[in-house]
């Protein structure tokens, strides 16, 4: 059993707390500027293995931002 918390528990009782979206904008900005990292070092020519590790990381990040407007609106819609 991991020691630390899971992050995604944390991030799913966040969004439930958040009423004014702005953690869920906080949120997709973090992912949004992690993926313009990783393109970054994509832009800057890596080796073939790590350039697919990248673009699976770059479709990972929009997975999730898409994601999390649902969850945060399943959320909102279970308070009323």
């Amino acid at each position: 059993m991991p020691t630390q918390p899971l992050v995604i528990v944390e991030l799913d009782r966040l969004l439930a707390r958040d009423t004014q979206g702005r953690a869920l904008q906080t949120c997709r900005a973090k992912l949004a500027a992690a993926a313009k990292q990783t393109r970054l070092a994509l832009d800057q020519g890596v080796s073939g293995e790590a350039a697919a590790g990248l673009r699976s990381l770059l479709r990972a990040y929009a997975a999730g931002s898409d994601l999390l407007p649902s969850l945060w609106s399943k959320h909102q819609q279970e308070r009323t």
